[in-house]
């Protein structure tokens, strides 16, 4: 049996055993029956599975053939829960997998170079996401797990990774609405729901919260390049200083625009179409003698639904506060101290139109 094919059955074995037996996942094999596993030439894929079929790439290196093996198997767990292929959302369908082979191949690290073709360009729906949608659930795992210590290693977050396969394969789907039934479930000391801020039911206009895990992540993918130790857990992710071939953690978001405020006259920055569960960053800063600078954001539509945020960003590249709007809003802040603003315009389930007026 030549060497190769034997590392193949060495590795389903052991990640047959790892997904149904230490993390507790459904068997990946139909009605019981041993997958057909097939290795040959592949272009552009290292592998392909699903329905009791793998398909390997017949000249992968160890830690390719590794993370392949892991990627294409889990592909077959996702078919117990769900069958029906086409009912899967992209982000769900590989990014869920993307993120699994880290927890079996930590040398890898796939989900932080996927990672390198979504934080550059933040505008792409999180639906839509595919193999980078592994950075969405690498940060959701994380932030709702009840296993997050470093003896939980490499298998931190498994558990949500299980219970959104579960809700997945039900009623609930694998759209957007998995995460939002997901926040239900989440052992976390934030409050908050995934995408909305919840008031109180008397008048309906005082908040009870404006933390979401969703308005967390787009915070969390601009401030975990400040890459400073003591920023709050709820910006980071616990594994973004893992190994890269240069030697870095995550890429830094791309803003849309970096500007200057002036205290001669005001800048106005239109934009339209924002795509649903998708983000824009603006990083503010300000010219000598300028002790405020006023936010205003205008969206456009009566069922324009935003998530805005104002980072502010201390001289010592420290998070100083979020500031959270689910609405158009005008704010001014004192600058005295800070060394940037940073306003992130989220849409949520439809495409924004919005201006912004800073002066």
């Amino acid at each position: 049996v030549p060497t190769y094919i034997q590392k193949i059955g060495i590795w389903l074995e052991y990640l047959w055993a790892r997904y149904t037996e230490r993390y507790g996942l459904r068997d990946p094999r139909v009605n019981g029956a041993p997958l057909n596993v097939t290795v040959l030439h592949l272009v552009n894929a290292t592998g392909l599975g699903w329905y009791g079929e793998i398909f390997l790439d017949n000249g992968l290196s160890d830690v390719w053939l590794a993370s392949a093996c892991a990627h294409e198997l889990f592909h077959n767990v996702q078919h117990a829960y769900r069958p029906d292929l086409d009912s899967w959302s992209a982000y769900a369908l590989e990014g869920l997998p993307t993120l699994v082979e880290d927890s079996v191949n930590d040398d890898l690290n796939d989900w932080i170079d996927w990672a390198y073709a979504l934080l550059p360009t933040t505008d792409t729906s999180l639906p839509e996401l595919r193999y980078s949608g592994s950075l969405f659930w690498k940060y959701l795992t994380e932030q709702h797990s009840a296993r997050i210590t470093p003896a939980d290693e490499p298998a931190v977050g498994i558990d949500v990774v299980r219970k959104a396969l579960e809700l997945g394969g039900g009623p609930v789907g694998t759209g957007i609405e998995l995460p939002i039934e997901l926040r239900r479930y989440a052992r976390t000391p934030y409050y908050g729901d995934f995408n909305q801020f919840t008031y109180l039911p008397s008048r309906g206009t005082d908040l009870s919260s404006h933390e979401t895990t969703f308005g967390n992540w787009l915070a969390a993918n601009y401030l975990q390049c400040l890459r400073d130790p003591r920023t709050d857990r709820r910006f980071t992710y616990m594994e973004a200083s893992h190994r890269l071939p240069n030697g870095v953690g995550l890429p830094c978001v791309t803003p849309a625009a970096t500007l200057t405020v002036v205290p001669t006259a005001p800048l106005v920055v239109a934009s339209t179409g924002l795509s649903p569960w998708a983000a824009r960053y603006y990083v503010l800063h300000w010219a000598a003698g300028v002790e405020t600078v006023r936010v205003q954001l205008t969206v456009g539509g009566t069922l324009a639904r935003p998530l805005a945020q104002l980072l502010l960003i201390g001289q010592d590249k420290i998070v100083r506060d979020v500031v959270r709007f689910d609405k158009g809003f005008t704010k001014t802040i004192v600058v005295g101290g800070l060394d940037a603003i940073v306003v992130v315009v989220g849409a949520l389930d439809s495409s924004l139109d919005y201006s912004l007026r800073l002066e």
